[in-house]
Parts: structure tokens; C-alpha cells; sequence
């Protein structure tokens, strides 16, 4: 992912007009998860879950601030980014492993319904920062500006509380779910070098779910048809100090919608289901096969 900050303009403290720097950078990210679990069934109406993941983490950030190529002559100008006039460049770089654990717990308190609770707990990678002087420093270019080692960045915990009915026939599964993700737990494991814990903030997410399934029990193979929608709450990095250029940059987000679609056929022994996460950010796709031997 390329990210360009090429002319924010502002009133400067001094009068005038400031020039932010500009700024480029890429970033990798590279998160890989497998997972382990098993359940036991207490009686005819309760079931324990859990789970053990293991994650491989890969995120690499490089980033670097400009001046404007001559000054005062392209203050107006886009950046051409010339590497002469680079202030600093910065390097973010995590390659870690973590553990993860997963409980939950299903509860038939009817007939037809249930009830059902889980904790999913995000990994903890470590990761280094270094800060470096460029050639338009007044320092010799290569100077480290400042290192961050032997610190961590927590990905978000998430509780999750769902109900489910199914119809007598078993045709009809209608289910809603609620998930609590604790987002703000990044900020809270940066350290201070890479964000204002007073002037920055993030916020916790309800997740709120709707989902139904109707399966065709008269046909052969069995074929079912899927639909819901999903509310994501706005979870946007944001900053809400006293400095302009930081408040134009780090705005908060906006809750998004998103609609579910889906189907699935269903063999003796295979089982193929494909599905779609429909949403004004991104659209996405899901293709799965299950073989039981």
C-alpha cells in the first residue's frame, strides 16, 4: 500500500502560509494465522469450544519527509520527491510470532434456539523503529534520529455474545450476533515515540450481526441460499490535539454497512459454498470446499 501527502497547506504561527513536509510511503503487511481446536459436549444442551492459533506476523513500513524540490520557487508545486531533498526517512518493521487463544460456549436453553459466547484473543507482536537523517538534514545523511527497540503492538481482543433460531423443519436458521473489538488497545501498547497517547485515539467497536439461512431439504444434493448485513463501526486512527496539520490528516472514519450474500451445495461427501461481503469501502469473496472421508 502507497501512501502520497503532496501540498497540505495552512496558516503558520508566524503568519503566512506553512507548507506541511511531505511525505511517502509503503507499506507490507503480512499476517498469517493457524489454528487448532476441538469441542466437548458437557450434555444435550451445553458444548465448550476452544482453540489455539498461532500467528506469523510480517509488516514492513517505509516512509520518508521532503522538502519541496527548491524553495520558495516550487513552494506551490507538487513534489517531485528527489531524494536530495529527503529530511528523514523512517523504517517500522515487525517479524514476530504470537500465540492466541480462542473459548466459547453453546447453550440449546430451547428447542429451536441458542445461545452462544465467545472470547477471541489478538496477538502481540514486537516490532523497531528507527528514524534516520537524509541528505537535506542538517545532519550527515544515515544519522539515526531516534530508535524504538523491544517494544509491542497488541491486535484487538474481541467478545462476542449470539442468539440463533432455527425453525422445526430445520429449513429456516436465522441468527444475530454481537461482537465487542477492542481496538483501542493499539494505541495503548505503542510506544510514545510513534503516537501521542493525549492527542490520539481510537474506539472500541460493537459489531452488530444479521444473518439467515434456507436450506432446500427436498432437493438432492441439498442446496442452500444465505443473506445479512453487518454493521462496522468507525475504528479510524484519529487526532484531536491542538496541531492543524495532524487534525487534517487523522480525521475520524464513518460506520459502514455491509450486505452478505451466499450460497451452498452440498453432496454426500463435498460440500462447496461460495459468498460475498458487499460494502462502499471494499467488496469481498469467498470460495470454500469441505471433503468428508
Amino acid at each position: 500500500m502507497n501512501t502520497e501527502i503532496n501540498g497540505l497547506f495552512g496558516d503558520a504561527q508566524e503568519g503566512g502560509t506553512r507548507r506541511y513536509e511531505d511525505q511517502w510511503s509503503v507499506t507490507e503487511i503480512d499476517i498469517v494465522g493457524t489454528g487448532l481446536s476441538g469441542a466437548y459436549q458437557v450434555n444435550d444442551r451445553l458444548s465448550l469450544g476452544f482453540g489455539l492459533s498461532y500467528f506469523a506476523g510480517k509488516v514492513e513500513n517505509q516512509g520518508a519527509t521532503y522538502l519541496v524540490d527548491s524553495f520558495p520557487e516550487t513552494f506551490w508545486e507538487p513534489n517531485s520527491f528527489l531524494h536530495a531533498r529527503q529530511m528523514l526517512t523512517s523504517t517500522f518493521v515487525v517479524d514476530d510470532t504470537n500465540l492466541g487463544i480462542n473459548v466459547g460456549v453453546l447453550w440449546k436453553f430451547a428447542e429451536s434456539w441458542r445461545l452462544g459466547g465467545v472470547y477471541r484473543k489478538g496477538p502481540r507482536f514486537d516490532y523497531e523503529l528507527y528514524n534516520l537523517a537524509g541528505p537535506a538534514h542538517e545532519l550527515p545523511e544515515g544519522t539515526i534520529l531516534g530508535a524504538v527497540t523491544d517494544r509491542s503492538i497488541a491486535f484487538p481482543d474481541v467478545w462476542g455474545l449470539g442468539v440463533a433460531y432455527r425453525s422445526p423443519s430445520g429449513s429456516l436458521t436465522v441468527g444475530f450476533e454481537w461482537d465487542r473489538v477492542e481496538y483501542s488497545v493499539i494505541l495503548e501498547t505503542l510506544d510514545s515515540e510513534l503516537v501521542d497517547a493525549n492527542a490520539a485515539s481510537i474506539d472500541d467497536g460493537n459489531e452488530l450481526r444479521l444473518g439467515l439461512e434456507y436450506v432446500f431439504l427436498t432437493s438432492t444434493p441439498l442446496i442452500a441460499v444465505r443473506g445479512g448485513l453487518w454493521h462496522d463501526p468507525d475504528h479510524r486512527f484519529r487526532y484531536e490535539g491542538d496541531d492543524p496539520f495532524a487534525r487534517a490528516l487523522y480525521q475520524p472514519g464513518e460506520d459502514a454497512l455491509h450486505i452478505n450474500i451466499g450460497a451452498g451445495i452440498a453432496f454426500k461427501r463435498l460440500q462447496i459454498d461460495v459468498g460475498a461481503d458487499l460494502s462502499d469501502a471494499v467488496d469481498q469473496f469467498a470460495l470454500s470446499a469441505i471433503y468428508s472421508f
